[in-house]
């Protein structure tokens, strides 16, 4: 009887039961909020930085700066999710981005949901709320694109857990991205 205890007790370890539950609505658009703050913040700083650098933009170089904010928004949280486990506003809620089962998301599935949120995004997020009613594990259009799920930290399905240092250097490094990603699009609108 005793070695059976043990044997559940490494299956567990090894196989984690089934996503149970995702997170709602409202804890996420706070993560989103916090989110844009960090982004408001970079955006902010390289929107004053750039000029400096680079002189002011023509027409056709805010457009090309315009769309490499864009593209630094999508790196920052595919990055942040896929090598982080979540951008800093999931993380100082308590939430991770896995995948249906239970794993680390790649970066390609990370892109999908940053995506995905320019749809669910519309209406104030009613098109997201609304599919996440739909859902039993509360995913929103991107996150079904992507096979995804946001849950809490201690969701028991989540296989994955990382460290506090991985996560920070997670987020520094999509940070860097993204002011790279702008400063590159400011260079190349610049001529």
């Amino acid at each position: 009887m005793h070695s059976h205890v043990i044997t559940s007790a490494a299956s567990l370890r090894f196989n984690p039961p089934p996503l149970e539950a995702g997170a709602g609505f409202g804890i996420r658009f706070a993560a989103w909020l916090l989110d844009y703050g960090v982004l408001f913040i970079v955006g902010t700083g390289s929107a004053l930085l750039t000029p400096m650098l680079f002189g002011p933009a023509a027409p056709l170089g805010a457009l090309l700066t315009f769309a490499a904010s864009l593209v630094a928004d999508l790196v920052f949280r595919a990055g942040c999710e896929a090598w982080g486990g979540g951008t800093p506003g999931k993380q100082l809620l308590g939430l991770r981005v896995v995948n249906e089962q239970g794993d680390r998301i790649t970066f390609v599935a990370g892109l999908i949901r940053a995506v995905g949120f320019y749809v669910d995004g519309f209406f104030f997020g009613i098109v997201a709320w609304n599919a996440m009613q739909r859902s039993p594990l509360q995913q929103r259009y991107g996150d079904s694109w992507a096979k995804t799920v946001v849950v809490s930290r201690d969701e028991p399905g989540i296989r994955v857990h990382r460290a506090a240092g991985v996560v920070a250097g997670a987020i520094a490094a999509a940070v860097v991205l993204d002011v790279v990603v702008r400063f590159a699009g400011a260079a190349i609108a610049a001529g």
